[in-house]
């Protein structure tokens, strides 16, 4: 139920020997942006004390004076410090997909912290005349294939989405048609803007597969082939 990601590892090129590096997934947040995870395996974003003291990829893009951007799908403030919203038990931004704010050098700094925007500011600034070279795009919880959203939020259609308790349920397929909408929007978004050049890429990755009960020896997931630390 995904057609375009679908069309896209076909057309385009599969990363089959890409590998997510641990469980959860802020781990694999902080890895992606500054190459360890730093002895973290949890989910428990700023407030429950992950900060990040490290060198990290806005470090070595400013220190090259190459303009970036984060945009985070369901942040409702650029530079946005709480770890949820609309709130922890209906948190459809979380932190933990956001590495950027958890690391001290950017939360801190006021100008490096408003480089991460709500995804609704990225078509106008990919327009723009000094759009970002670098940009990190995280889906909100209903658009990452993620779920456990029970109450729609004002001005996202992708809510609610609730788990799934199966693989295959009607709740794990709408969890893949929406991610699948929100890859085609942001690919269409990037592909048709002044910024796409002849030397652009765009990475679609992600972390994790199926949680299911099955597996006790593995975390119950159905399978941990995915990822070579767990």
């Amino acid at each position: 139920n995904a057609p375009f990601i679908t069309s896209l590892a076909s057309t385009y090129g599969q990363a089959t020997d890409y590998f997510g590096v641990t469980h959860s997934s802020e781990a694999n947040y902080i890895a992606a942006t500054s190459g360890d995870t730093w002895w973290n395996n949890d989910d428990n974003g700023w407030a429950a004390g992950n900060e990040f003291p490290h060198t990290n990829v806005v470090d070595e893009l400013e220190a090259a004076h190459i303009p970036w951007a984060a945009y985070m799908q369901g942040m409702p403030a650029a530079g946005y410090l709480p770890d949820t919203w609309p709130s922890s038990s209906n948190a459809l931004y979380v932190s933990k997909h956001n590495p950027f704010i958890l690391y001290n050098d950017v939360r801190l700094n006021p100008a490096r912290r408003d480089q991460i925007k709500p995804y609704t500011d990225m078509a106008a600034d990919l327009n723009g005349p000094d759009a970002p070279r670098y940009v990190w795009i995280s889906p909100d919880e209903c658009s990452n294939m993620h779920g456990g959203i029970y109450t729609a939020v004002a001005g996202y259609p992708d809510t609610p989405c609730p788990y799934n308790d199966t693989a295959g349920d009607a709740n794990d397929e709408s969890l893949k048609a929406k991610a699948d909408a929100f890859v085609k929007g942001a690919v269409g978004t990037i592909m048709h803007s002044r910024a796409w050049t002849g030397n652009s890429v765009i990475f679609v990755v992600g972390d994790e597969t199926d949680y299911d009960g099955s597996q006790p020896s593995d975390n119950y997931y159905a399978s941990t082939a995915g990822c070579c630390d767990s």
